[in-house]
């Protein structure tokens, strides 16, 4: 292989993965930075006084209710803000709203009822809506303390999509729009101070799927060397034979301490004659009865 010849053993992204999911919990700088953006976001959607958000609302417009500006597409405009408003599609998937007079929230693209937009829940009935970038104001009227809904559809509803119809009257009639006050913007998270840099962070971190027993790695009495290196077992990525030809390395996948199979991770640390001796002296000096497990991570689940 030739001595300047290393590979990588772990990849970046999973390494900035939490300790739970297999990674060492280091940021990922990109996605804090997006994070870190989502402040102003979340900001301008709810100081509405503020001095700066007028400047920026008077230089390019609002949208989505106010909530945020338009599009910055042109070269002209500070860079500055036209980066930030490009995180708004991720941003806006982690927002609900509270219905106040429903002058801000959109009725069917926006999250205020339920546990999706009723867009995406009702696609059969937007699509026939007249109305599609209506508020919730719009369509909501109370009278003599009663509330009612007006929907309007470009043409009458079919017997097939009145079970539809009847499914999103009871959504919307077991919402809580209150027809007086201001809309709100929320996050979803549940935090009693709304939008929080970390949770967000959390979010955006693409999410590896593993699930170690990181406490078994970490929170134990072993060297961070002998750590670290059951870390990279239980991933899977010691160069073993097995783990080189599949980087196309050209060697042959045998064992050479036993002679009697390939090597792979966790032939070599667990089920080889050579380990299993090892594994058996000291299991015997504690007297335990004891089956190994398949794979490394079944071990430490141990």
């Amino acid at each position: 292989m030739g001595e300047g010849k290393k590979f990588h053993l772990v990849n970046w992204s999973q390494v900035c993965q939490p300790f739970k999911m297999g990674g060492l919990g280091l940021r990922n700088l990109r996605v804090f930075n997006q994070a870190l953006l989502g402040k102003w976001l979340w900001r301008y959607g709810n100081e509405e006084n503020a001095f700066w958000r007028h400047l920026i609302s008077a230089k390019y417009g609002s949208s989505s209710g106010g909530w945020t500006t338009r599009e910055v597409n042109g070269p002209y405009g500070s860079g500055l803000w036209k980066h930030i408003r490009k995180g708004w599609g991720s941003f806006a998937r982690h927002l609900h709203f509270e219905v106040g007079d429903g002058s801000k929230t959109k009725f069917w693209d926006d999250l205020w009822c339920g546990s999706c937009s009723l867009r995406n829940a009702f696609p059969d009935l937007y699509r026939i809506a007249r109305h599609k970038d209506a508020v919730v104001g719009d369509l909501i009227q109370f009278q003599n303390g009663g509330v009612s809904w007006l929907l309007d559809f470009i043409r009458h509803v079919q017997d097939w999509e009145l079970e539809s119809v009847n499914s999103l009257l009871e959504v919307l009639y077991s919402s809580s729009a209150k027809g007086h006050g201001e809309d709100r913007m929320c996050w979803r998270g549940g935090a009693k101070d709304g939008f929080q840099v970390k949770a967000y962070y959390s979010a955006l971190l693409p999410q590896s799927g593993l699930n170690l027993p990181w406490k078994s790695i970490w929170k134990s009495k072993a060297p961070p060397r002998v750590a670290f290196f059951v870390w990279i077992a239980a991933l899977g990525r010691i160069l073993t034979t097995d783990n080189l030809r599949r980087r196309r390395v050209i060697v042959l996948d045998y064992c050479w301490l036993c002679k009697r199979s390939g090597e792979s991770i966790s032939h070599l640390l667990l089920h080889c004659s050579f380990s299993t001796e090892i594994w058996n002296f000291f299991v015997n000096i504690f007297g335990i009865s004891w089956v190994m497990p398949c794979g490394i991570v079944e071990l430490l689940s141990c």
